[in-house]
Parts: C-alpha cells; sequence; structure tokens
C-alpha cells in the first residue's frame, strides 16, 4: 500500500491530454507498479479522464496499490457509463480487501451488463463476507450461466451449512460450468450430507464434471463411494479414469488396491501415473515391484511417479534406484528422484544431489536446492551460496514436456527458486552462527520489500503439499536473523 495522506477530491472537469494513449497507459502501468506514492493524485484524476481506457487503468492502479483513501472515488467510479471502467473499479475495491469495499461492490450486483455482474459475484468470492451470502444466493438466479458459476464459486469461500440447499440445486443446472463449480463449493462445506449429492454427479452427461465429482468424492475421502467410483471406472474416457484411479487413492480403502494394479499395464500413460501414485496412496504392500517395473517404463512421466511413490512409501533401500533415476535422461524422473532422496533423509546422497544444481532445468535444481536445506547438508554451503548469483532476474513459466492430447505440465520452478534458497540457506548446520550465512541471508532480506516479506512463501510440493498453507517470507528469515542480530537489526 502506498503510504499517502487522504487525497483531495478529484476534479470533475474531463481535460483531455493529447498524447497518444499507449504512451498514457504505459506511464500509468510504470508509476503503479514502482509505488510512487506522489503517482496517487495523478490516478485520481485519471478516473476523470474523457478517455475510457485512462480511466479504467487509473482506477487498476488505485486498487493495485492498495489506496484505501481512493474508496470513495471509485465508489462514484462503479456509475461510469463505460462497462471497462466500471469493472475495473469493482475488481480494485476487491484488492483493497477492506470491509469498507463490501457495500459499493454489492450496489452493483444488479447491473445491467453481466460481465459487471460476474466481477462482483468474484469480487464478493475474493472478500469471503459471510454478510454478502444474500446477494450472491441472488446471483445463482441470474440468466447468465457465467454469473451463477462465479456465484456458485464465491458462495463455496463462505462456508456455512445453510448455504448447501442454495448450492445443490446447481448441480442440475443447464450449464455444466455451472454443475462442476457447484461440486467443489459443496464439498468445501464438509459434513456428512455432502458426498451424496456429489456422488450422484458421476453419472453427470458431461466428462469434466463427472472429473470434478470423483476428485472431491476422493478428497472428502468417502468411504461409500468406492462402489461408484468402481463402476464409474469401468465405464469411464480419456480423461475420467486418472482422477477416478486418484480419487480411489485418497479414500485409503485398501479393497480398491486389486482393482487400481491393473491400471499399471493400461495404454493410458497418465492412468499408470495415477495407478502408481494411487498404490502409494493405499500403502500397497506390492509398491516396490510396480515401482520397479515402472523406472523403466518408456514415458517418463512413469519413471517420475515410479521415484514419487518411493519418495512417500521407500527407505535405505532404495538409495541405488533412486540415484540410478539421476542419470534419467529426462528431468522429470531426476527431480522426482532428488525430491525421493529429501524426503527419505537419504543423507548418502547429498554429494550426488550437489551436482544437480548445475542442471539446465529449472525444475530440477529447485529440487536439489529443496533436498540440500531438507537433509541439511554440511557439505552443501558454498555450492548453495554459488546458486545465488545465477537465480532468474525475470523468472518465467515454462513447459515442461507434452501430456498428450494438447497439454503439457507447465513449470512454475524459476518463480520459486529465490524463496527456496532462502529456506534452505537457513537449515544448513550452524546457520545461525555462521557469518557468512547470516550476511547472505541479510542482503537477500533487504531485496525483498514488505509486502514480498509478507506474501507467502513460493516453496516446492514436498515442503508444501495440498490443502497447506505456506509460511510467509518474513518468516524463513526472521528466527534465523534473530538469532544472529539484535532486533532493531531485522
Amino acid at each position: 500500500m502506498l503510504p499517502v495522506e487522504p487525497p483531495s477530491p478529484a476534479p470533475t472537469a474531463r481535460v483531455r491530454d493529447e498524447r497518444p494513449l499507449t504512451v498514457r497507459l504505459r506511464e500509468i502501468q510504470d508509476r503503479a507498479e514502482s509505488a510512487d506514492s506522489s503517482a496517487v493524485a495523478g490516478f485520481l484524476h485519471g478516473l476523470n479522464d474523457p478517455e475510457p481506457r485512462i480511466r479504467a487503468a487509473s482506477a487498476w492502479a488505485l486498487g493495485y496499490n492498495r489506496v484505501h483513501a481512493s474508496v470513495g472515488s471509485l465508489e462514484a467510479a462503479l456509475l461510469d457509463p463505460e462497462v471497462g471502467v466500471r469493472i475495473a473499479a469493482v475488481e480494485a475495491l476487491a484488492t483493497m480487501g477492506r470491509v469498507e469495499s463490501r457495500g459499493p461492490i454489492e450496489s452493483v450486483a444488479g447491473d445491467l451488463d453481466p460481465d459487471v455482474r460476474i466481477r462482483v459475484a468474484w469480487s464478493l468470492g475474493l472478500l469471503a463476507d459471510p454478510r454478502s451470502a444474500a446477494v450472491l444466493v441472488a446471483a445463482v438466479r441470474d440468466a447468465d450461466p457465467r454469473v451463477r458459476r462465479a456465484a456458485a464459486v464465491a458462495l463455496g469461500r463462505i462456508p456455512a451449512p445453510e448455504l448447501i440447499p442454495v448450492l445443490e440445486p446447481l448441480l442440475d443446472d443447464p450449464a455444466d460450468t455451472v454443475r462442476r463449480d457447484a461440486i467443489h463449493s459443496l464439498a468445501r462445506m464438509g459434513g456428512p450430507s455432502i458426498a451424496s449429492p456429489i456422488r450422484r454427479k458421476l453419472a453427470d452427461p458431461t466428462e469434466r464434471v463427472r472429473i470434478s465429482a470423483a476428485i472431491e468424492l476422493g478428497r472428502l475421502r468417502d468411504t461409500a463411494s468406492l462402489e461408484a467410483l468402481t463402476k464409474s471406472l469401468a465405464a469411464s474416457e480419456t480423461w475420467e479414469r486418472p482422477a477416478v484411479l486418484h480419487a480411489l487413492g485418497l479414500i485409503g480403502d485398501a479393497r480398491a488396491i486389486p482393482l487400481v494394479r491393473g491400471y499399471l499395464s493400461d495404454p493410458g500413460s497418465w492412468n499408470r501415473v495415477c495407478a502408481l501414485r494411487s498404490l502409494a496412496d493405499l500403502n500397497d504392500p506390492e509398491l516396490r515391484s510396480a515401482v520397479a517395473v515402472a523406472v523403466n517404463d518408456r514415458q517418463p512421466a512413469i519413471r517420475g511417479a515410479a521415484a514419487e511413490a518411493l519418495g512417500r512409501r521407500g527407505d535405505e533401500r532404495d538409495l541405488p534406484l533412486l540415484l540410478g533415476l539421476l542419470e534419467d535422461s529426462h528431468p522429470w524422473p531426476r527431480r522426482n528422484a532428488i525430491y525421493a532422496l529429501g524426503q527419505l533423509q537419504l543423507a548418502a546422497a547429498a554429494p550426488r544431489i550437489r551436482d544437480e544444481l548445475e542442471h539446465p532445468e529449472a525444475e530440477v535444481r529447485l529440487a536439489a536446492i529443496w533436498a540440500l536445506g531438507y537433509l541439511r547438508d554440511d557439505g552443501a554451503k558454498d555450492a548453495l551460496l554459488q546458486v545465488l548469483p545465477t537465480l532468474p532476474k525475470n523468472p518465467t513459466k515454462h513447459d515442461v514436456f507434452s501430456a498428450g492430447r494438447g497439454a503439457s505440465i507447465v513449470s512454475d520452478a524459476e518463480l520459486r527458486l529465490a524463496d527456496t534458497l532462502v529456506q534452505a540457506l537457513s537449515r544448513l548446520p550452524h546457520a545461525d552462527s555462521d557469518p557468512l550465512l547470516l550476511r547472505t541471508l541479510a542482503d537477500l532480506w533487504a531485496h525483498y520489500s514488505d509486502e514480498e516479506l509478507d506474501r507467502p512463501a513460493r516453496l516446492p510440493v514436498p515442503e508444501v503439499g495440498p490443502g497447506q498453507t505456506a509460511p510467509t517470507v518474513r518468516h524463513l528469515f526472521t528466527d534465523l536473523l534473530a538469532a544472529g542480530a539484535d532486533d532493531d537489526e531485522i
């Protein structure tokens, strides 16, 4: 948030700036992203510009910088004649995350344009204020399926048993997107009565709705759904089968083991991947035999799944097999083998893992950084410090490999490298008394803004699994730096 005094009322007269529109839009973006507190008056003035795209960009900038004193001006922008400006004002108010934002956003829930009503529902979901339930209940009856879908998602963020009767009818909505998100929102409500209506959607005419139903039944660990999922598996289509196999593993009923084993030799590679993962979930006593076959599969995703299974259910006997996967020609099995070596606390592998810090694929480097920290490898300090200057200045997402049918696995490893390196350095032996490590961490601390320090740390999957909350970046630093410095130095 920009540190500004409450602004003077914005002028009402619209005076045209004759510079090219692209130049003006770029200026607004650059000033917003630079957190220039002197720019706030310009953003407020921009809300009254004759050009609607400038008004919309100015609203975005005020929300981006969380200028709380601008709530009144943004509320006025909700009445702008241009749809794009009204949408930007709704989103800016939601970004503020303030109690006083709720009322203005709700005031345009009946906007004539469905795109505005969609943003209202999404925004109320972000605020997750139970007092918005009445507005969202009305929105699930909207004529536009996109509004109904946004309302269904938003209601799922306000878990309250009294909303279950509102969401259940959406399971039969004409739009499959609404049915699918109603399933997810109902599952978030929890409770013993939720599984039964969701189970019915395993027979939905649309595949992606059936997939959502299977996944949520698995997350609910509903053993009563075992028979229905078994029948669904036999009749399912290409992408539905991996979801059902995953659900069977999550439910954790050992009666599913023989059925799941049958898919280890399935022609579909993703069926084999999910079968391996599910057998690990089910703690199959014959898992090691299945892995021994899978590590030689021609598909890298299956070799990677084999390493992942060992990381969850293996032991020191699997060290040779996992070290062998570090020689795999594809980065995915290597990455998962490194994670497995760390999870199993196989410290003997640390010297070999250090070599992977120089691998060209970010997923492999990320795994190596995490594992060396997790193993508290006494010999990793110099190698990890050498990673610091190689961190990408503009991290991006990229494809790791194709998953077939036009799909691919997208990696965000580059975005996680810096935070994971901080965590790894802080975990090294004697880090709280090592002057070089403390100085390095203090230098890294200085490169984070206050806002960045208070966001959830971007850590790899073994550290923060599904449904878990990551510590803040500040938390990664604070305890360690406090041990080596006075409070006023932190």
